[in-house]
C-alpha cells in the first residue's frame, strides 16, 4: 500500500506541474542533507568501537559536511 500511496503523489504531482517525471536518483537524501549522513555514519562507526574525531571548520571539499574525520581501532 505505501509504494501504491507514493505512486499516486508522484502521478498527482506530474499531472498537476504539467511536467515529464525525473527521477532524483538513489543517493537523492544523502545530497539533500549530507551533514546528517556523516553523522550516522560516524555514530555507526563508534558503535563498531572504532575511535572517530571530528574536526570541524575544514577547508571546503574535504567532505560533504566540511568536516575531517580521523577513525582509529
Amino acid at each position: 500500500m505505501a509504494v501504491a500511496h507514493r505512486l499516486l503523489i508522484i502521478a498527482y504531482h506530474v499531472i498537476a506541474r504539467r511536467e515529464p517525471y525525473c527521477e532524483l536518483g538513489a543517493d537523492y537524501p544523502e545530497r539533500r542533507r549530507p551533514a546528517v549522513v556523516v553523522d550516522r555514519l560516524v555514530q555507526r562507526l563508534r558503535q563498531l568501537g572504532i575511535e572517530v574525531t571530528i574536526v570541524t571548520g575544514a577547508p571546503s571539499g574535504v567532505s560533504p559536511a566540511g568536516r575531517v574525520l580521523a577513525a582509529t581501532p
